[in-house]
């Protein structure tokens, strides 16, 4: 949020994207099949994610769509660690 407040003035948007359990070679290689197949039934959409959920994310904060967005963060997680 500091860096986003800093570099507002210069045209500059600061945000931030929190990847939540992305199936990825790292969970492949030390997360059990039984944890990922855990984690995906916790989380409220019924999976977890891919790094193609996460690009999605980084593109549409890199867009225009996003213009007036700083000082923010996309947690990316299926609704796994959802805030209030």
């Amino acid at each position: 949020m500091a860096m986003a407040m800093e570099f507002a003035g210069c045209g500059i948007r600061v945000n931030s994207v929190l990847p939540g359990f992305i199936e990825t070679r790292f969970h492949r290689r030390f997360s059990t099949p039984g944890r990922r197949k855990k984690v995906a039934a916790q989380t409220p959409l019924g999976r977890n994610g891919t790094a193609d959920d996460v690009a999605k994310a980084i593109l549409f904060l890199a867009s225009e769509a996003a213009g007036f967005i700083t000082g923010e963060y996309i947690a990316v997680n299926g609704g796994l660690y959802m805030r209030a």
